[in-house]
């Protein structure tokens, strides 16, 4: 998708928010399109604002932790994909989740 796209996507995505703003999966969807344009900070308020909204959804956590581990925190990094993986029992995404957890415990030379 050209960066145009995400832009257009994120504006999409706030005007729904203005119109529904308890609904955790469109702060989510911002938060993609922000990472995808390299706002990071700001992708990480909405993956908190989808985390708040609905605290058992296991992909809002991985997400967040993407983007601690592209901040290079990665004790909060480690944190979100755990918290992910409690989440999301089984797919594509748990072993991701499993994935980038390792590779945040390669990062700080903790191997478990």
């Amino acid at each position: 998708m050209a960066l145009g796209y995400y832009q257009k996507a994120m504006y999409d995505f706030g005007t729904a928010i203005r119109f529904d703003d308890k609904q955790a999966q469109y702060y989510a969807n911002r938060g993609n399109c922000m990472m995808m344009l390299n706002q990071i900070n700001d992708a990480l308020a909405e993956f908190e604002k989808a985390i708040t909204l609905k605290p058992t959804d296991g992909l809002y956590y991985f997400n967040r932790g993407l983007v601690q581990a592209r901040l290079m925190s990665f004790d909060l990094a480690i944190k979100d994909f755990t918290d992910g993986i409690k989440y999301i029992k089984t797919g594509e995404t748990h072993f991701k989740a499993l994935f980038h957890r390792g590779n945040c415990y390669r990062q700080k030379k903790l191997f478990v």
